[in-house]
């Protein structure tokens, strides 16, 4: 699960830890550096689906998009979570 913004990470590991899945926070255009640790960390484990949690509005998309195309070999498939 990855969200935009880290004032949902408590909130979402809360809800998520029991199943074993983790919480990334993007933080608006996260680094780079940012990216490729979670790259690394994800191929170890083989490709996964990205839950994306995060605004509708135009900056939101943005960063979605950004992040996703900045780490795109990790995932089978991406789906928005409303």
């Amino acid at each position: 699960m990855a969200a935009e913004k880290d004032t949902l990470r408590q909130l979402l590991t809360s809800w998520l830890a029991e199943y074993g899945i983790p919480v990334l926070v993007v933080r608006g255009f996260a680094s780079q550096s940012y990216a490729e640790v979670v790259r690394r960390r994800t191929t170890r484990h083989g490709r996964a689906t990205l839950l994306w949690c995060g605004d509708f509005d135009a900056s939101g998309a943005d960063i979605e998009r950004g992040w996703v195309r900045r780490t795109a070999d990790c995932w089978d498939e991406v789906r928005r979570c409303s």
